[in-house]
């Protein structure tokens, strides 16, 4: 069987989003990939080696500060720890162009301290995730700050 194929039922197994689908296929031989075709039933791809690949990817093609604010909260929700991911994400905010947030973050060297910081700067640290899968493929982020607060007053 061809290795798309498989990365393809992989993927779809896992409710993989499409937008990382691409980045898979064309990495099969990536550590990630092959985690995720070595996968039990139970693997969880949020927070696997396969997700953070995704998230590097969409670092290194970071073009705006929304691009960057997408690719920390993915790096974030992923919580794989990688050594290399502070100095690309302060490559993506060069590219952005943000003085403040540079000067802001420069000293900073623990991932997590970074991405919460560029998060906080962009007034996206409350930002979580929602994950809808009524008919298994849906995966949406929604900010908390903009869920409505049910009430049980009259």
């Amino acid at each position: 069987m061809p290795i798309r194929t498989l990365i393809e039922a992989a993927a779809n197994r896992f409710n993989v989003a499409r937008c990382d689908l691409d980045y898979l296929i064309a990495h099969a031989a990536s550590p990630g990939v092959t985690e995720m075709l070595n996968a039990d039933d139970d693997y969880d791809y949020f927070g696997s080696l396969a997700e953070h690949e995704c998230q590097l990817a969409r670092l290194a093609e970071v073009k705006d500060a929304d691009d960057l604010i997408d690719a920390c909260i993915g790096l974030r929700d992923c919580g794989y720890e990688d050594p290399s991911v502070v100095e690309k994400v302060k490559a993506a905010v060069e590219v952005v162009g943000n003085d403040q947030l540079m000067e802001g973050i420069a000293s900073i060297e623990d991932q997590t301290e970074l991405v919460n910081t560029i998060l906080r700067a962009y007034d996206f640290g409350n930002t979580g995730v929602l994950v809808l899968q009524m008919d298994g493929s849906a995966l949406v982020r929604i900010p908390i700050a903009s869920i409505p607060v049910i009430s049980n007053a009259a």
